[in-house]
């Protein structure tokens, strides 16, 4: 996008007015010296047009072009009581299912939007991202159907009113504000499991029920995203014209903005936006028209939050709203644990008190042996009442196959490898042993294994056959890849984390074959590998001594096993 915003936003508000076939004529007289202007001008004047939902508030239509669903009119077996409000992709409606006796919403197509197949194709596609969704913080849709041209969705009818209203009243408690954004980030991380995108949070549609429950609304922009190659209707086509902006201004992702594709982390900016609102009180990108208010999204940052936000919290708003996608958190689930991890800290509400995990040596030692043998999903509690009863605890429930489990230094993550993802295919989770939603770590389903916690738990090193396979290292919390060396399998911290110790070799040949493998040492600051035991015919599987000094492996020298210094 061009800097000169204050030009595009005079442009475009002359050119408005103008009847479309018109606006091209007009700009070539009013800016005849830079095409660069005039194209970024139409784009948003095309968007304008063509997308009520451009606008964050979308204009009322006059009344002989919208549908005449007066009370007692029945689609189908619900009756219309009223009309509950309007939005650029449907009118919305308080009914009564006369079959299960019970008041519903009915979202209706508006009646001139019914009439085009773009339209309704979009329409339907929020019904069936929608469907696809069961969660407590997700609006529950129950079926959608069409009469007489008259395209609905029925779903539940939420009582209480949007997050714009308390806003409005300006800035409500960090304890408050973090309860509200837990919610949100763990309805968005239903979705995004699901291959869903939102592309249009905001306030608006995002409803607070008088228990405090919280209810995601309106799925009229998501995106569904590929579930299988080969499973049929597994994609749903991309609507969005290249360069059409799609979201409201104020709360869109700087790559939305830029015409580019949405993905989990363009909703993670939005909630970043109004976890922001609910602290500040105020809008984060404020302006007095919507160029001006694009152009903050895409260059600005918010205003500093007020000193009584908790340093915690306002770093989490601030990795939300980075502008770059990739510095971002990677997925609302990342949002919610760190959220928790603030609340539990004693922002928000207490922590829940567990029993400490009591782990005697030789039950870590067999875990760590067994654990890709039966499951993943296991934890020993001790029974205070004797010595040699254990009790299980379920971990993680994932469909298909998880293991490689690594464990955090303090016990509270547990980072581990599962193609739970809709694809099959092996990525990197972590998640709180505690509870919680497990936030997925990589999305490249590169055969993503054997997790390794640095020793403070910020950092986790990991194998991927991604590039011709390697060690490669990423943030505990999800972040950007960073390649240590390449060919390797089994990486290990050392104690005091500067170095990854890994072997290479052939993952399924006897470590007794000469030649079947050889244990590296890296730098995680970089710099070439170095090889650990040269007299080492075959060598594998490092371990580190507690002071860092030796390298205990499994390896072949004259049929003998050694204990390398180096």
């Amino acid at each position: 996008m061009p800097a000169n915003w204050k030009r595009i936003e005079e442009l475009f508000e002359a050119a408005l007015p103008h009847p479309p076939e018109q606006r091209a004529q007009f700009l070539e007289e009013a800016c005849p010296d830079d095409a660069e202007v005039r194209r970024e001008v139409l784009s948003l004047l095309s968007s304008a047009d063509k997308t009520e939902g451009f606008l964050e508030v979308s204009p009322v239509r006059p009344a002989e072009q919208r549908p005449t669903l007066q009370r007692g009119y029945k689609l189908d077996h619900f009756e219309i009581l009223e009309l509950f409000g309007r939005g650029g992709m449907g009118e919305v409606y308080r009914a009564r299912d006369s079959r299960l006796k019970r008041e519903i919403a009915l979202k209706v197509l508006p009646a001139d939007f019914a009439c085009d197949p773009t339209s309704v194709v979009r329409f339907e596609r929020e019904a069936r991202a929608a469907s696809a969704l069961s969660h407590p913080n997700i609006v529950q849709v129950y079926e959608i159907g069409h009469n007489d041209g008259i395209y609905w969705i029925a779903s539940e009818l939420v009582p209480g009113h949007p997050v714009r209203h308390l806003i409005e009243h300006g800035a409500v408690p960090a304890r408050r504000a973090i309860e509200i954004a837990i919610q949100i980030a763990d309805g968005l991380a239903a979705a995004h499991a699901a291959g869903i995108v939102h592309r249009d949070l905001n306030p608006g549609n995002v409803m607070l029920t008088p228990e405090g429950w919280v209810k995601i609304l309106d799925f009229g922009l998501a995106k569904r995203g590929r579930i299988s190659a080969s499973a049929s209707e597994s994609v749903t086509a991309e609507l969005t014209i290249p360069g059409l902006i799609m979201g409201t201004p104020g709360y869109m992702a700087p790559e939305q903005i830029s015409g580019k594709l949405a993905d989990p982390r363009s909703d993670v900016f939005a909630l970043g936006v109004m976890l922001y609102e609910l602290l500040a009180g105020r809008r984060a990108f404020p302006g007095d028209s919507v160029i001006s208010i694009i152009g903050a999204n895409l260059k600005e940052d918010p205003a500093e939050l007020p000193a009584s936000v908790p340093l915690a919290l306002q770093r989490i708003v601030r990795r939300c709203l980075h502008k770059e996608p990739a510095h971002r958190f990677q997925s609302a689930a990342d949002v919610g644990f760190a959220l928790q991890a603030v609340s539990d800290a004693g922002i928000g509400a207490p922590p829940v008190k567990r029993k400490r995990a009591v782990w005697p040596n030789w039950m870590a030692i067999a875990v760590a042996a067994s654990a890709c043998s039966f499951f993943l999903s296991r934890e020993f509690y001790r029974n205070p009442a004797t010595s040699d009863v254990w009790t299980l605890t379920r971990v993680t429930a994932d469909a298909g196959l998880s293991n490689t489990p690594a464990l955090s230094p303090d016990g509270k993550l547990l980072a581990y490898s599962s193609d739970r993802n809709p694809a099959g295919e092996r990525d990197l989770y972590v998640k709180q042993v505690a509870g919680g939603q497990p936030i997925r770590l990589t999305f490249d389903g590169a055969n993503n294994t054997t997790p390794n916690f640095s020793p403070d738990g910020s950092r986790i090193v990991f194998h991927s056959n991604r590039d011709g396979g390697g060690i490669y290292e990423i943030p505990a919390f999800g972040g950007e890849v960073h390649l240590l060396a390449r060919h390797g399998l089994n990486p290990r911290f050392s104690p005091d984390g500067s170095q990854v110790a890994y072997w290479v070799g052939a993952p399924n040949v006897a470590s007794s074959v000469p030649g079947s493998g050889a244990v590296w040492v890296v730098s995680v600051d970089g710099g070439p590998p170095r090889k650990v035991g040269s007299n080492f015919t075959a060598a594998r599987y490092p371990i580190w001594s507690p002071d860092g000094k030796h390298l205990l492996c499994v390896a072949t020298a004259s049929a003998k096993a050694y204990d390398s210094s180096y």
